[in-house]
Parts: structure tokens; C-alpha cells; sequence
């Protein structure tokens, strides 16, 4: 407890080689170019909906007070619509406020969209808007994947396409 253990301790000082411009750009450049994409189309996407009738908002969107803004993604989520006018589907619903929510986040935005307490009620209309196109069959994922049945499987193995003595070429 003397000043000889003092003396003992390496003087470590820190000394950054980037900037702090140069650690953002690195994280943009690894963003992936696509959901970058995404992002700005559902986000001006969002922006015209504000800009219409009978919203006529041209406030930036970080400059919306959050109580606002939550509002306005109350009547966004109920009424926004596909070009063709048919309803989207549940998930596309939770992409187009994730996107809102990660340009606010890039703009330094103080608030999120998913967890704060000032955006509890548009978080309430996406979940009773998701349940009303779930229950109207929107959701259901026509698309996806379905397991072989196990007649499929069978006549794979006897055409050679699964099993052990396939060849990957």
C-alpha cells in the first residue's frame, strides 16, 4: 500500500488511429446494401403518406414530437394500402416501422420506435392490425417451404437424388 506498488503500474494511455467520421463510415460501408435500400424507400414511402392530405406534414421526421409522430403511425398503419389497393401483409407492416425506426435511429433520433413509452400506442394499432389480416388469411405464408411428404422422399431415394451414394458435383 506504499507508492512502490504505485510505481509498479504501467501508465497506459489510450491513443485512437481512427476518427470518429472514419469509425462511422466503416459502419456504413458494412451495412447491407439492401436493407439500406429497404430502408429508403419505406421511409419516403412514409414521408409522402405525411405529406398528403389531411396531414400536409413537412417537419424532417426526427423533428416530430414523439406523441405526434406516433399518432401519425397509427393512421399510416391502418391505411396505407399496395399500389393495386390490397392490404399488405402483417409482416410487411412490422418491416415498414422497423425501417422508420432504424432511419431514426441513424439520424440520432433519442427515442425508438419498439421499445420507448412514447410510441406505445402505434405498437398497440400493429399488433390489432396484424391479428385483423391474420384472421382475414393474409400472413399465411403461401410461399413458403413445405415438407416433402414421405412418398416424395421415397421417390427421391429411388431416382438416386437423396441417400448415400449421391455425388455433389
Amino acid at each position: 500500500m506504499g507508492s512502490e506498488t504505485d510505481e509498479e503500474l504501467p501508465n497506459f494511455s489510450l491513443q485512437f488511429s481512427l476518427t470518429e467520421g472514419e469509425m462511422e463510415e466503416f459502419i456504413k460501408q458494412q451495412r447491407n446494401p439492401r436493407t439500406v435500400k429497404k430502408t429508403g424507400v419505406d421511409v419516403k414511402q412514409f414521408i409522402k403518406f405525411l405529406e398528403r392530405e389531411p396531414y400536409l406534414e413537412t417537419r424532417v421526421l426526427t423533428e416530430i414530437p414523439p406523441s405526434e409522430l406516433d399518432n401519425y403511425l397509427c393512421h399510416y398503419l391502418l391505411e396505407t394500402r399496395k399500389p393495386n389497393g390490397d392490404e399488405y401483409e402483417p409482416d410487411s407492416l412490422t418491416s415498414f416501422r422497423n425501417s422508420i425506426n432504424r432511419h431514426l435511429r441513424e439520424q440520432q433520433y433519442k427515442y425508438s420506435l419498439i421499445d420507448s413509452l412514447e410510441f406505445s400506442k402505434h405498437r398497440e394499432v400493429l399488433k390489432a392490425k396484424r391479428k385483423q389480416l391474420k384472421g382475414k388469411g393474409k400472413g399465411r405464408k403461401p410461399n413458403s417451404a413445405q415438407p416433402l411428404s414421405k412418398t416424395d422422399r421415397e421417390k427421391l431415394y429411388e431416382k438416386g437424388y437423396l441417400g448415400a451414394n449421391v455425388f455433389i458435383i
